[in-house]
């Protein structure tokens, strides 16, 4: 597999015209030039390729932007990436050894599928924008067709969002109440509903975060997609799902308010990959030089373990708490 390494940066796109690679001493412009005045989390993503790009245009966002170095490099070199006011200061683990490498710089843009209320006045950038810089020995090469990944990215309120099998939970809720009108953030707080649907194993959920926008991805190869991601929280929502459901809709927690307009929305759908009825819904944070929290991302997938009853990740800091990740 690709080393790839990646770190997180919020601020304007001014900082790309400052950017400069190092190699050792040596400092090399980049001089990415993108359109001034406009803020983004931004994603740097430092990919050494062997023999494929692991990560698609499809997974990364919309480009809008790319450039190619050459770079001879003729000694062994620490690799790292530096704004002129040292705002971006980053080392790779990995050295760059001597020989010829192609560099691809690209930069892709993410915008949410809905950003509505409270997120308007949020003083934080809501996009992503990711800066993707690999390197290689060779010119050419291709996708990992073997990677297999869903994404979705929306902006969600305090009440989160659900992964549900909708259909069979349109069957419990009537018969549990018949054909009425319920707001379920109420039936969910104060009756054994939700308790209903977890031991129906439909349903998985995430509540109590920070009103904002956030990827949520699932992937048959969870090593290769977790260096995009960053470091993982301390908690995670662990559920059991029916392993013969393959998709599941992605319902925002604030379309529980009112049950019957659930009814009538088309909602989109994410796969769930891997094997087994557990499946963990795991927060992720990419964090910048100061090691604070820039971007928080979902990574749900199957595993084999044995959950006796379903944990909800509930109440948790996303943006701000710094000691809960790792």
């Amino acid at each position: 597999m690709n080393n790839i390494e990646a770190f997180g940066y919020r601020g304007n796109t001014n900082i790309l015209n400052e950017l400069m690679l190092e190699l050792n001493s040596k400092k090399i412009p980049l001089s990415l030039n993108l359109k001034d005045g406009i803020s983004y989390n931004f994603r740097f993503v430092f990919e050494f390729v062997e023999e494929k790009l692991m990560y698609s245009n499809e997974l990364l966002g919309k480009p809008i932007f790319g450039k190619e170095l050459i770079i001879e490099n003729k000694t062994t070199s620490k690799l790292g990436l530096n704004s002129l006011d040292d705002l971006i200061k980053f080392k790779t683990e990995d050295n760059l050894e001597v020989g010829t490498y192609y560099v691809g710089i690209n930069i892709y843009e993410e915008i949410p599928i809905h950003s509505f209320g409270v997120l308007e006045t949020i003083p934080i950038p809501k996009n992503i924008a990711t800066v993707h810089i690999h390197f290689s020995k060779k010119k050419e090469f291709n996708y990992d067709k073997g990677f297999a990944v869903q994404k979705y990215f929306d902006g969600y309120s305090h009440l989160g969002f659900l992964i549900v099998d909708l259909p069979k939970m349109k069957n419990i809720i009537e018969a549990e109440y018949g054909d009425k009108q319920l707001d379920l953030v109420y039936e969910f707080s104060n009756t054994e509903i939700i308790e209903k649907l977890f031991q129906e194993e439909i349903i998985a959920l995430i509540w109590g975060i920070n009103p904002f926008t956030y990827p949520l991805y699932s992937t048959n190869n969870v090593e290769a997609l977790k260096p995009l991601l960053g470091e993982k929280f301390k908690d995670e929502g662990v559920f059991n799902l029916k392993e013969d459901i393959e998709f599941f809709s992605i319902i925002p927690g604030y379309d529980l308010k009112n049950w019957h307009s659930i009814l009538k929305k088309d909602y989109p759908k994410i796969k769930i990959y891997g094997k087994g009825k557990t499946v963990h819904l795991s927060p992720y944070a990419l964090i910048d030089s100061d090691k604070s929290i820039t971007t928080t991302s979902f990574l749900l997938h199957r595993s084999k373990e044995i959950l006796k009853e379903a944990k909800p990740l509930l109440n948790i800091d996303l943006l701000y708490d710094k000691t809960v990740i790792g």
